[in-house]
């Protein structure tokens, strides 16, 4: 933890985009301000991202605007509250935030009115407050989506590379790569059929 490039890991980058650890009182303070500093400058390249696809999204619509308003004087449709499992999918999948006018009309960088949004500790899910909040922080959500998608095991990869010795041995040597494959994809599914 001496070291200052540890900031850039994608462990203490997650930390940051955690709401309850943001604060990350537990690392030496120049370690601290080097995450947000990186944190920083990815929510400011996001947030160039977004502007150039928040203009396209303008233009675009823009050309196809049809000459009534009646479409725009509609209220949108009120979300059903996701259970956590669904809200997290949503937001990692969900890419109709960056491709429309919901956006704010001028993006901009938004970590530091994150870091100094306060908390509500109860029942907090974090992916479902992102999910909820991504209109509120466009750019830091982006970041969020990138990094809080990392999968945080290796687990199932080890698993499967544990699966696959055990069928493939010397005995088997000579299979075609296609018939190992499907043999590893039959035995991890075989409770599905």
């Amino acid at each position: 933890m001496d070291d200052v490039s540890i900031a850039e890991h994608p462990f203490i980058v997650a930390t940051v985009l955690d709401l309850q650890l943001k604060r990350i009182t537990d690392v030496p303070e120049d370690i601290r301000q080097a995450a947000y500093s990186f944190v920083r400058n990815m929510a400011a390249s996001a947030a160039k991202e977004l502007h150039g696809i928040q203009a396209a999204a303008a233009a675009e619509a823009s050309a196809a605007q049809p000459d009534n308003d009646d479409d725009a004087t509609q209220k949108p449709a009120k979300r059903p509250k996701l259970d956590p499992r669904m809200a997290a999918l949503q937001f990692l999948c969900d890419d109709s935030d960056n491709s429309s006018n919901s956006i704010a009309a001028e993006v901009h960088n938004d970590f530091d009115t994150y870091l100094s949004a306060g908390i509500d500790h109860s029942d907090l899910n974090m992916m479902e407050w992102w999910s909820d909040n991504k209109r509120n922080y466009p750019a830091t959500a982006l970041v969020a989506r990138r990094i809080l998608s990392i999968p945080a095991t290796s687990v199932q990869s080890e698993r499967l590379f544990s699966a696959t010795g055990r069928l493939i041995s010397r005995l088997s040597s000579r299979l075609l790569p296609d018939t190992a494959e499907m043999l590893v994809f039959l035995n991890k599914n075989n409770g599905l059929y």
